[in-house]
């Protein structure tokens, strides 16, 4: 009995050291994970700063370019203005060579 003991104990004991190396080798892979995570992270935040930057100039050359936005605009609406008078324009001139053309008829008929 005492080597079936003993049997048994080796093997308890064998179990007990693959499960400490089974622990021991999760532990070193779980270190080399947060490692790698880390240097994820440390890439992801240099990368935020880069486009935070990159945002900031954006704003900047926003803010510069609205002034030309603006005049645009503004000659979009004279250039708006500008048709309605030369429609106007036309429109009077065309009613007044139809009044001038109404006229010119009604004296030629008188004439005859």
């Amino acid at each position: 009995m005492d080597r079936s003991l003993e049997r048994s104990l080796g093997k308890v004991e064998g179990k007990m050291e693959a499960l400490l190396k089974s622990v021991s080798d999760q532990s070193v892979k779980a270190a080399e994970n947060r490692a790698h995570v880390n240097v994820q992270l440390s890439e992801m935040e240099r990368r935020l700063v880069g486009m935070e930057s990159h945002s900031a100039d954006m704003s900047l050359d926003i803010k510069a370019m609205k002034p030309a936005f603006r005049e645009v605009a503004d000659w979009k609406q004279r250039l708006i203005g500008m048709r309605l008078m030369i429609w106007f324009i036309a429109s009077a001139i065309g009613a007044a060579g139809y009044a001038a053309a109404q006229w010119i008829s009604k004296i030629i008929k008188t004439q005859i």
